[in-house]
């Protein structure tokens, strides 16, 4: 049944499959194309800001290299007199004066240091955000760069504090020039999109943001790079498209953060209508898979149902009648006739084989009995013989109460109290024949002396052991046990009735045969044992077996099923 309703789901998917997968990946492409196209025009707008990056480094980088080449400049690379130091250094200070009021983009500190006069002149632009500290701080890390001599030959990022500031140094003789970028005060975009901005983060090469962290925190905004060029981040439904440019001052990556709208505000009305069709096929197939399932698989899961209830031994099972296929209908109607026939053929053989059964253990039965018989007669000859005449008597009263119990018995099966009756009455009998009495020890459990057991199952061992077991001067002790043995479940509990006695036992070669799977088939076994054993198999099938062994003697252990047979 898997295989048809696995053929019925493909044949299904084959048939819409195709389609909406074509729809989808339409879709998908579509989806690809525009994001595609938001990157590109996010691209062209975060190479406008390149360019004013560029320019304006550019443009400062120019300015310090003129301002070397001017007389104060190249005058203070010698010893001056302190005057003159301090005119030549005023000098440069208002030309930096004039130019940080030209409004570079940027630009927050320009930095002179004389090392010949020990001259250090520093100018901040109007208007920065930092506080006096923070001034001092920039202007100190510019003149521990300077002091050192090393000098970068590009722009290069040093922190001062929280915050990252881009720098230049340039050396002519003993004169220093330093400019100091700030990456907030380049400029920044304006637009915005469903009322959020645009932002600008400048970053290393290995993501480190060098501004906008608070920002880039709170968005959860990630800064990477990858094959495209550009991709989505943020939080929630707060997504941001990422492009981002390599700038070619200061080994730098821009990052241009623009809002991202929604997916479904860049679709078409085209577009729309293939996305809904998509939607639609794929909603087809359970639907699909459900009708065909209804009218025709759950038809014959309904069968087979019927089919496996069948196997497992319930003959009353019927398939059902009431499908909307009139095919299947006749298919339940034709079943259900044929297990009629089949039921009725089952219990008329049933009968017949139970027939055969109950016959095979009368036949058995009687066969066990002529042997008890002759046991009785040779103990006439040999009380005779002695001329016991009251012993006589008394053996006859014994086997006359014996026999009463045992040979007009014309049930199947017999309860373990009477069985045991019967055994005691044999043993009495068998003392009256022996010069040392025989003992017995019977231990029946209270829950099991109404448990139904096969009739002279239990005498045929114990007339062995009474015809092998006795010796001269050593009293013969019979212990018979019957017990339950509990499992987990009822058809696991097991009864258990164990023979035994002190005798010599078992020899090794009849031991060995006695416990042979096929024992009961040999020729040679002994009449009473092979018939308790063909009655056991009869009647238990496989689920009791005998156990032949020797424990200070003969043991004999007989496990039958605790349920009803």
């Amino acid at each position: 049944m898997k295989r048809v309703r696995k053929r019925l789901l493909l044949t299904v998917c084959a048939m819409v499959l195709p389609l909406a997968v074509t729809l989808i990946i339409y879709n998908v492409y579509s989806m690809i194309a525009l994001n595609r196209q938001a990157a590109q025009s996010a691209a062209g707008t975060g190479y406008i800001y390149e360019q004013f990056y560029e320019k304006s480094i550019k443009t400062v980088e120019s300015y310090m290299i003129l301002e070397m080449v001017e007389n104060d400049f190249r005058r203070l690379n010698y010893p001056l007199e302190s005057l003159q130091a301090y005119l030549c250094g005023q000098n440069i200070l208002e030309d930096f004066t004039k130019y940080l009021t030209s409004d570079v983009d940027g630009l927050v500190v320009l930095e002179f240091y004389s090392e010949s006069n020990d001259l250090v002149r520093i100018k901040h632009a109007t208007g920065t955000r930092y506080v006096p500290t923070k001034q001092s701080g920039i202007c100190r890390a510019v003149y521990e760069e300077m002091k050192q001599g090393e000098l970068n030959s590009d722009w290069y990022v040093i922190p001062v504090g929280d915050d990252y500031f881009l720098i230049r140094i340039l050396k002519y003789g003993s004169m220093y020039i330093g400019a100091v970028m700030d990456f907030d005060q380049f400029m920044k975009p304006s637009s915005e999109v469903e009322g959020r901005s645009s932002y600008l983060v400048y970053a290393t090469q290995d993501g480190q943001a060098l501004n906008q962290k608070k920002l880039l925190e709170e968005k959860q905004i990630e800064l990477k790079q990858n094959s495209k060029g550009y991709y989505i981040t943020g939080k929630g439904m707060e997504r941001y498209l990422v492009v981002y440019e390599q700038l070619p001052y200061g080994d730098l990556v821009q990052y241009y953060i623009s809002p991202y709208g929604s997916f479904w505000n860049y679709m078409g009305a085209l577009q729309w209508f293939l996305l809904f069709c998509s939607f639609i096929f794929i909603l087809l197939i359970p639907i699909l898979y459900f009708y065909m399932y209804r009218f025709f698989v759950a038809p014959l899961e309904g069968l087979k149902a019927t089919m496996e209830e069948i196997a497992e031994g319930d003959l009353n099972a019927y398939a059902e009648e009431n499908s909307d296929v009139e095919e299947f209908r006749l298919m339940a109607t034709t079943f259900n006739h044929m297990m009629d026939q089949i039921q009725k053929l089952k219990i008329d053989a049933y009968e017949q084989e139970r027939r055969i059964q109950n016959a095979t253990i009368q036949y058995l039965q009687i066969q066990i009995r002529p042997h008890f018989f002759l046991n009785c007669l040779k103990n006439f000859y040999a009380l005779a013989e002695q001329k016991e005449y009251h012993s006589i008597q008394e053996l006859t009263l014994a086997l006359s109460s014996y026999l009463r119990k045992v040979i007009t018995y014309e049930e199947d099966t017999t309860s373990v109290r009477k069985e045991m009756e019967s055994v005691e009455s044999y043993l009495k009998l068998s003392q009256l024949g022996l010069s040392v009495p025989v003992n017995y020890n019977i231990a029946v459990d209270e829950k099991l002396e109404e448990f139904q057991i096969l009739p002279l199952s239990v005498l045929t061992f114990v007339e062995n052991a009474v015809k092998y077991g006795v010796q001269s001067q050593k009293t013969l002790l019979i212990s018979i046990r019957v017990s339950l043995l509990p499992g987990e479940t009822p058809e696991d509990t097991y009864v258990c009735i164990t023979i035994l006695d002190n005798g010599p036992g078992f020899p090794e070669d009849v031991l060995h045969f006695l416990n042979k799977e096929e024992f009961a088939e040999e020729k040679t076994a002994g009449i009473g044992i092979q018939n308790v054993w063909k009655r056991i198999k009869i009647r238990y099938e496989e689920k009791a077996t005998i156990l032949y062994s020797n424990s200070n003697g003969a043991c004999v252990e007989m496990y039958l099923p605790y349920g009803k047979y």
